[in-house]
């Protein structure tokens, strides 16, 4: 007797931002999540936490992208580069809390393709800011 094993359709975009209860906020021509997000515990992070995302295809969102930036540790900020028309630009930046997740986010990136089930591969790159420490 073969047994058919009946899978769950994908959530839609709408479903997901009510099952996961994440906020998004349009600013500026890009969609943000947390900074901090809902129940962040300690310090805002400093330099070296946030990572440069490209070549993300341009119908994937948050609903993928945000559980697939957690894989490695809890995001304190994801933004999602929008066009006036509502489709992502192929850019993003998830910010971390510590700068080793940010390093083992870059790490982990040339799996991530694989887990988004998805054939094109994202860039992932670390964002160094330069701070001038200035004493008087």
């Amino acid at each position: 007797r073969h047994v058919q094993h009946k899978t769950k359709p994908p959530l839609s975009f709408e479903d997901w931002l009510e099952t996961t209860s994440i906020t998004l906020t349009q600013v500026n021509g890009q969609r943000k999540y947390g900074g901090p997000p809902t129940g962040w515990i300690g310090p805002a992070p400093g330099p070296g936490c946030e990572v440069f995302i490209c070549c993300i295809p341009r119908d994937m969102f948050e609903d993928c992208l945000i559980p697939l930036f957690q894989i490695v540790a809890p995001l304190y900020e994801f933004r999602l580069m929008m066009n006036i028309s509502g489709q992502n630009r192929g850019f993003a930046y998830a910010k971390y809390g510590r700068t080793m997740d940010a390093e083992a986010a870059i790490r982990s990136s040339h799996n991530y393709s694989q887990v988004a089930s998805h054939s094109d591969t994202f860039c992932v790159q670390m964002i160094m800011k330069h701070i001038k420490d200035e004493r008087f």
